[in-house]
């Protein structure tokens, strides 16, 4: 799992420094819960190493802090009625409805080098 040192270096120059700041005692549990989202779309725990991956993992985790309690079914509420007796939800993310929209963007990049850098071989 990726240490606390790396997430507190990526969120220095971050939007969500301060936000990332103030969860001191839960940083830990979210990095653990977001390394784990990670690792299922990368899946071998040899790239957890990889910075693009790292990064992923601390968008995840912030995603993760801000929309945790609204996310436990994947879907935010979009707009409610005036009297709140009627409500409307949408998918957070609908390709991949728990991933931070960031984070993919970085495991995107990643499963890019990957391919570049494998050797294909034909006959």
């Amino acid at each position: 799992m990726m240490d606390n040192n790396f997430a507190n270096d990526y969120f220095a120059n971050h939007l969500d420094n301060n936000y990332w700041n103030s969860l001191t005692e839960q940083q830990g549990a979210l990095l653990a819960m977001a390394n784990d989202d990670i690792l299922n779309l990368v899946g071998q725990t040899k790239y957890l190493t990889h910075t693009f991956v790292q990064k992923a993992i601390c968008e995840q985790a912030i995603f993760l802090a801000r929309n945790h309690d609204n996310t436990k079914d994947g879907t935010i509420t979009t707009s409610e009625s005036f009297d709140g007796m009627s409500e409307n939800r949408e998918a957070i993310n609908k390709n991949n409805l728990l991933i931070a929209p960031r984070a993919q963007n970085f495991i995107n990049s990643f499963k890019k080098l990957q391919r570049k850098s494998s050797v294909k071989i034909t006959r």
